[in-house]
């Protein structure tokens, strides 16, 4: 799909997605009608987003890049239920925490199910692909050596079911996953412009910051 569109519709998924849970209150969060203002809201979010990922320079053939054989439809139907599932484990972590007691213990809760989850599909694979189908210590990059911001990765996850689990009750599902593309969002262009951890730098165009 490219990354333009990748974002773009991973973000109209979780918007949406966001908006609806609010409307009917699914998964346990609070009810919060849609109206005009809600749905103008969501469309100027996409519009923002919108121009945050207009490619620009080389980036442009990058990000035209098309399906690798086949239709770009199942592609972009995977965006999108990306996008419905990050504004689902919103509502969910949030209605956990309600259900649990504390944040700590949805936080606990989500993370071990993701652990047991990622365990019983590492095996499957290795079962069927062996060990080189998780890890692969070939010439292209050479043995895998630690490095100190490996783990941070793992950590971040536990800030988001957490920040989630306590910020969807008292906001809402939909401002909780707005408020997460807008940082997802800045601090993507504060990674393109500074090259943080190796990563290509990008031109960060008045275009992007206006988005």
């Amino acid at each position: 799909l490219g990354s333009a569109r990748n974002v773009m519709l991973l973000c109209f998924g979780q918007t949406m997605t966001g908006l609806i849970i609010d409307n009917f209150g699914l998964f346990g969060s609070a009810q919060i009608p849609m109206d005009m203002k809600r749905i103008a809201g969501g469309a100027l979010v996409l519009a923002g987003i919108a121009l945050v990922n207009i490619p620009a320079g080389k980036d442009r053939t990058e990000n035209a890049g098309g399906a690798k054989g086949g239709s770009l439809i199942m592609y972009m139907m995977l965006s999108v239920l990306c996008g419905f599932s990050c504004a689902s484990q919103v509502a969910l972590n949030g209605t956990l925490k309600e259900y649990a007691g504390s944040a700590v213990r949805a936080t606990f809760i989500s993370m071990v199910v993701g652990l047991i989850s990622i365990i019983i599909l590492t095996l499957i694979v290795i079962v069927l692909k062996g060990r080189y189908g998780i890890y692969d210590g070939g010439a292209d990059h050479g043995p895998l050596r630690f490095r100190a911001w490996m783990p941070i990765g793992g950590a971040l996850a536990i800030v988001i079911v957490a920040s989630n689990a306590i910020a969807a009750p008292v906001l809402g599902t939909g401002i909780v996953t707005i408020l997460n593309l807008v940082g997802m969002m800045a601090a993507g262009l504060a990674i393109d412009a500074t090259g943080f951890l190796g990563i290509e730098k990008k031109p960060v165009t008045l275009v992007k910051i206006a988005g």
